[in-house]
């Protein structure tokens, strides 16, 4: 139900006091939270204010209804790194890296279009990052596409890390949607670090090779024939 937070009722310090217990679940501290709200209910049913007490009852199982969700979540993500990758003026390998649930960083490397095509970059990109690796090591690598050399890949990272890292190519559920953020991170950053000229080059070039033409096309012309039936055609 809505406090109504927007007329004043409760008072600035109630809403201080549950902006504080919200951060207490955004940190993964939901076990504190739980441990007030059960003290408070069951203050509040002895002193016969029932009405309170079942408020409190009702954000208590929200809360570990949450707790339980998170607990399922940093399980499924634990120590798991998800790649983006994004052609543009400029490409961009991304690298969301996500522990216990909880993006912990990140690293972005920005490079010419590589000649190969996305499968064979991929697997070079992650061999140049992966081979000079001085952080912690995941436990699975998730990517956006396939790669030829899935299993290869698979038992170089275990022999580099000292432990088995597993590659997956997630097609739905929540590691796809990692996956999407790790692609959607690689896009905008080639959009922050590329100019508005250099993605036009970009796209002259695209145009080019794909109408097979010499040079950049000057000038490019659309005409409407939604009106003209068979007429001409």
């Amino acid at each position: 139900n809505c406090a109504g937070w927007c007329r004043g009722t409760p008072d600035g310090e109630e809403y201080r006091r549950r902006m504080a217990q919200a951060m207490l679940i955004l940190e993964g501290k939901s076990a504190e939270l739980t441990t007030e709200l059960k003290e408070k209910m069951e203050r509040a049913a002895e002193e016969l204010r029932f009405e309170q007490a079942a408020a409190l009852r009702d954000r208590l199982r929200a809360v570990e209804s949450l707790a339980n969700k998170q607990r399922v979540i940093s399980t499924a993500f634990a120590d798991t790194d998800a790649i983006g990758f994004c052609r543009g003026a400029k490409s961009c390998f991304s690298v969301l890296h996500f522990v216990n649930g909880d993006l912990a960083g990140k690293d972005v490397e920005m490079m010419d279009e590589p000649l190969e095509d996305d499968s064979e970059a991929l697997s070079d990109l992650l061999m140049q990052y992966y081979g000079s690796h001085r952080g912690s090591w995941p436990k699975s690598v998730i990517l956006p596409c396939e790669i030829d050399d899935r299993e290869a890949m698979e038992e170089l990272l275990s022999e580099l890390s000292g432990r088995r890292i597993y590659i997956e190519v997630p097609q739905r559920g929540d590691k796809h949607k990692l996956v999407r953020s790790a692609m959607l991170n690689a896009s905008e950053e080639v959009l922050r670090r590329t100019t508005a000229s250099q993605r036009s080059l970009k796209t002259l070039e695209w145009l080019q090779k794909a109408l097979g033409i010499e040079n950049y096309p000057n000038r490019i012309e659309a005409f409407d024939i939604s009106n003209l039936g068979d007429t001409g055609i």
